[in-house]
């Protein structure tokens, strides 16, 4: 089942999948990132086009059903898209840690626009740009992004994009 939700994410849209679903996701969330399980298998069904002959929706309902919290209906977010998408192998995870303390941190964080600068690809750019609600870089390059927000922009990218590659830009 998550290899045909993979699959439909990747040809649906492509390398910034796992950051526009991320972001759909949110659209609809509260402030402490939850979203109802409806809302979940709307944006599967309806934005990402999700069919039932790839993914039935007793299967869809009993995977989504799984993650609920003490919320009654209601999911977090972010153990979703852990749950869905492939995980950054060690390696790369240790990788992204350290370009993380590479772009020097203050406070915990860096602003977006010291990674923008970073990274030489203008479609990985205006992915990030978008995944923060922008339209343009100077619209965004302010906005403060802690290591957790880093690792997780990081693990929605690799599955569709290289980024063992866009870490060595850093």
């Amino acid at each position: 089942m998550k290899g045909a939700i993979h699959n439909r994410i990747a040809r649906s849209w492509g390398q910034q999948g796992y950051v526009t679903l991320r972001h759909k996701l949110y659209d609809n969330s509260n402030h402490e990132g939850f979203t109802s399980k409806a809302h979940v298998i709307s944006v599967l069904r309806d934005d990402l086009g999700l069919t039932q002959d790839e993914v039935p929706e007793k299967m869809l309902d009993h995977y989504v059903q799984q993650l609920f919290t003490m919320k009654n209906q209601e999911l977090r977010i972010s153990s979703f898209m852990s749950s869905l998408r492939p995980s950054l192998p060690l390696k790369v995870k240790c990788r992204v840690l350290e370009a993380f303390k590479d772009l020097k941190p203050s406070d915990g964080y860096i602003v977006l626009g010291k990674l923008l600068r970073a990274l030489h690809d203008s479609e990985i750019r205006r992915i990030l740009v978008s995944a923060f609600g922008g339209t343009d870089e100077p619209h965004v390059s302010g906005m403060p992004i802690s290591e957790d927000m880093f690792i997780d922009l990081f693990s929605d990218l690799a599955p569709l994009a290289d980024v063992e590659q866009l870490l060595k830009e850093l």
